[in-house]
C-alpha cells in the first residue's frame, strides 16, 4: 500500500466546490459544516427565487436561478429542501456525476428508494 508524501499530497479540501439545494435551518447547518471542512461554498439554490435571495443572504453566498445551474457548478451538492424533493434533485445531480450528501429521507417512496 503506497502512502502519499508532501509532495504528492490528495488535492485539499477547499478546491471542492459545494452546494446548497434549500434554505432553511438544515441549509445553515450544511453550510457550517462544508466550511469547516475547508471546501468552498459556491452558492443556494431554495425553492422559489425569495426562499432563494434570503438563504443567499443568510449563507453569504450567491443566490442561483436553478438547482440544475448549480449542479453544473459543483462537485458536491448537500440537499435540504423538503423531503418530497429530494429523490428528483439527488437524481439529477448523480446524473450529471456529482456527488451527493442529503438529509433524510433520500426517498419518499418504495419506487423511489428502488
Amino acid at each position: 500500500m503506497s502512502q502519499l508524501n508532501s509532495q504528492q499530497a490528495a488535492p485539499a479540501m477547499q478546491e471542492l466546490k459545494v452546494g446548497v439545494i434549500g434554505g432553511g435551518f438544515m441549509a445553515r447547518t450544511h453550510a457550517d459544516a462544508i466550511r469547516r471542512a475547508g471546501a468552498q461554498l459556491i452558492g443556494v439554490r431554495s425553492n422559489g427565487e425569495q426562499s432563494t435571495q434570503r438563504a443567499a443572504a443568510a449563507l453569504g453566498v450567491p443566490a442561483f436561478e436553478s438547482v440544475q445551474a448549480l449542479i453544473e457548478q459543483c462537485d458536491v451538492i448537500h440537499i435540504t429542501s423538503p423531503n418530497a424533493l429530494h429523490f428528483e434533485q439527488a437524481t439529477a445531480a448523480l446524473e450529471a456525476g456529482i456527488s451527493v450528501v442529503c438529509e433524510k429521507p433520500l426517498a419518499t417512496n418504495a419506487h423511489g428508494a428502488k
